[in-house]
């Protein structure tokens, strides 16, 4: 059913449970239940499905197989996510997302979809704000890489251990 690029048949597996749990049938008449259990699954497996359509859509390999997959067809829902990625950076979320904004990031911006413009309110921001913070990001990260034991230290330990 689904692609194995990301392993996403347990996910697939959970997302039935717990779509079916509060609408485990309770009377012999359970069309309904039945009905909104396979709307609710569809909707989420079709998330899935574009996320993983999205890596045939948007490489950028030659060969046969590669240029195929370029042409396959594509959901509307993906088509707009990729165009609103494309148009500001922004990461359009549906309901039933099983993949976050930043899985969603990574995929496009990694097929080298690149936003045209920001969000406005990124220019209200003042430089010396950004610059602080950057600087607050860095200093954090410099500490934390100096607290991390040499890599021939962490061998050591490591076989020392075993």
């Amino acid at each position: 059913m689904f692609d194995p690029i990301h392993g996403v048949d347990l996910q697939a597996v959970q997302l039935g449970l717990v779509h079916l749990l509060p609408l485990f049938p309770v009377h012999a008449d359970y069309a309904s239940e039945r009905d909104e259990y396979n709307k609710n699954l569809r909707a989420a497996f079709e998330r899935i499905r574009d996320f993983q359509s999205a890596h045939y859509v948007l490489n950028r390999y030659g060969g046969c197989f590669w240029e195929r997959a370029r042409l396959t067809p594509v959901s509307a829902d993906l088509l707009r996510k990729i165009g609103a990625f494309r148009a500001r950076g922004e990461v359009v979320q549906y309901e039933d997302e099983s993949f976050s904004i930043d899985d969603w990031q990574l995929l496009l911006l990694g097929h080298g979809v690149l936003p045209e413009t920001w969000d406005p309110a990124a220019d209200r921001t003042p430089p010396e704000y950004l610059r602080e913070e950057m600087g607050r990001i860095l200093g954090f990260i410099r500490r934390k890489v100096e607290e991390q034991r040499p890599h021939a230290a962490y061998l050591q330990h490591a076989i020392k251990r075993s």
